[in-house]
């Protein structure tokens, strides 16, 4: 979580834990600029524990948004990543979303 958090930042790390927690995914996986263990993943996202497989990899990562199908982003500013995504993928490799928080 950044130093200065805002509204939006809480409201992601709270769905990100509930997706984690709750959701029954075998593995999220996080594209990231900045670099992130596992047991910080874990220790954000599962703190009370849990079998959910959390990974994180570079923000360029590609590959792995294939995997699953989707791409979250917790903002709506989807049209970098779309312009990445058909750059480099086919549109139907995988789906994005984003998230507006009011």
């Amino acid at each position: 979580m950044p130093k200065e958090s805002f509204g939006k930042d809480v409201a992601n790390q709270g769905l990100y834990r509930a997706l984690a927690e709750h959701g029954k995914f075998s593995q999220l996986h996080w594209l990231t600029a900045q670099p992130a263990s596992t047991q910080q993943l874990r220790d954000a996202f599962l703190p009370r524990g849990g079998a959910t497989a959390l990974r994180a990899t570079d923000l360029l990562d590609l590959y792995a948004p294939c995997l699953s199908g989707t791409l979250l982003r917790g903002q709506p500013y989807l049209a970098e990543l779309a312009w990445i995504r058909g750059a480099f993928r086919r549109p139907s490799a995988y789906s994005l979303v984003g998230l507006i928080h009011t």
